[in-house]
């Protein structure tokens, strides 16, 4: 499984640099998932760092590829986490939210982000009714 979504990041984020993501909820992962930053369907940024109990992935861009800058108004997701696993409850209105820091280490300077869930909870999809038998086995 995976999250997609829009960085929001100001500047390109380069190799050597990092893109952080809080969490509001706790994390099902915990580790890394080598090559788990990607372009959705394309390219490999790095590896996806999982840190369970702070609530955090690290995405360490460890190839040449930057993560660039979404333009104004730009609605397509730029990176994928893999290994993503989604919480066994519904999220509150608070924990949809995430805070994001873009690292830039050559230059050292830091970006600022906030990224909520676009979509509203939504009950668990079913395809069909669920039935049962029983048998008596001698």
């Amino acid at each position: 499984m995976y999250l997609d979504l829009i960085t929001r990041n100001n500047y390109n984020i380069d190799q050597g640099e990092y893109y952080v993501m809080f969490f509001s909820f706790p994390l099902r992962n915990n580790g890394l998932i080598t090559n788990g930053c990607t372009y959705p369907g394309g390219s490999t940024y790095g590896d996806a760092i999982y840190h369970l109990n702070n609530w955090v992935i690290v995405c360490s861009v460890t190839t040449s590829t930057s993560i660039g800058v979404p333009t104004d108004g730009y609605t397509t997701r730029n990176l994928r986490i893999g290994g993503f696993f989604t919480p066994f409850f519904y999220l509150s209105g608070s924990e949809q939210f995430m805070v994001t820091y873009a690292y830039h280490f050559n230059s050292r300077y830091t970006t600022l982000g906030g990224i909520s869930d676009g979509y509203p909870n939504e009950g668990p999809k079913t395809s069909g009714s669920t039935s049962m038998s029983i048998s008596a086995l001698h």
